[in-house]
């Protein structure tokens, strides 16, 4: 687990070359590890508009690029959904067609009230 994160130090996935994200490690706002970046989706304009990620589990689940801030000083993102909402929807996903795997639209908002010095956020 992190717990020496500076939110400026994360970008939106926009900004980013999507070649730097397959392979990443993910995180949930814990700062523990929950999967890695299997594939990534792109907009009509070449941005990531989706990630697939493989879970620690092994299960795979589609993350929007709304639910997710990649620091590109360390290589690795973070979602601010938390592991029982990516368990669950890998569960909904048949596992013969990952393109099937339900989409999870949670914009990225930080808590109203930051716990202690290992708050994250994407500092917008």
């Amino acid at each position: 687990m992190r717990t020496d994160l500076n939110p400026a130090d994360f970008v939106k996935l926009e900004t980013v070359n999507p070649d730097r994200l397959k392979g990443a490690p993910v995180e949930d706002a814990s700062g523990s590890p929950i999967g890695t970046v299997d594939d990534v989706r792109l907009s009509r304009n070449g941005t990531p508009s989706e990630l697939i990620v493989e879970l620690n589990d092994g299960h795979e689940v589609r993350v929007s690029e709304a639910a997710l801030r990649f620091n590109p000083n360390d290589g690795y993102l973070l979602t601010n959904l938390d592991p029982s909402q990516l368990q669950q929807a890998s569960e909904q996903s048949p596992e013969q067609d990952r393109t099937a795997t339900p989409t999870l639209d949670n914009p990225y908002s930080p808590p109203a009230q930051p716990p202690d010095s290992d708050y994250r956020s994407s500092g917008d």
